[in-house]
């Protein structure tokens, strides 16, 4: 990948970021405390990683991902195929949460292969199998506004009721 091309993405990761701050602030978070660039999100990440570890809930959700309960009858589907996409989803994981569940992280380029290699396979599944994106209300929605509607952003016009005090429902 080329500089320019990086700076761009760079630039667009930082732009998505920023904007998300508004998001924070409508969940009650201060957005002067938000990583508003990438830059600030690894610096964040980095100050948060001493403090991970993997303890009884987390191993508890781990297990339930990774052998989810099924109907018997599904039991051997679960084992065929949920087994694969558990364990690609969590070879997927940086190094550092490999190591807080004491799991040796397989090579990046391992993991690369195996994620596109699952992409080309899914691909090959017929539409009228898998599920239709976008969802069924979304294509009703379109075919009722007709072929040249597009979505608008929504932008908050005045501050959200939820964050003021009492009296503004």
């Amino acid at each position: 990948m080329g500089p320019l091309r990086r700076d761009r993405l760079d630039a667009q990761a930082d732009r998505y970021l920023a904007e998300h701050r508004e998001s924070a602030r409508l969940v009650g978070l201060d957005p002067s405390g938000v990583p508003a660039s990438a830059a600030e999100l690894d610096a964040y990440f980095a100050a948060m990683r001493p403090h991970l570890a993997a303890g009884p809930d987390a191993r508890t959700v781990d297990a339930f991902l990774r052998r989810p309960p099924v109907p018997t009858a599904l039991v051997p589907a679960r084992a065929l195929l949920w087994r694969r996409a558990a364990a690609l989803a969590y070879h997927s994981l940086p190094p550092y949460a490999h190591a807080l569940y004491g799991r040796p992280a397989p090579s990046p380029d391992t993991v690369t292969h195996r994620l596109i290699a699952t992409g080309n396979l899914l691909r090959c599944v017929p539409s009228r199998i898998r599920w239709q994106l976008p969802p069924q209300h979304i294509l009703k929605a379109m075919s009722r506004l007709g072929p040249d509607s597009r979505p608008a952003p929504y932008k908050l016009r005045r501050r959200a009721a939820i964050l003021d005090g009492p009296g503004r429902a």
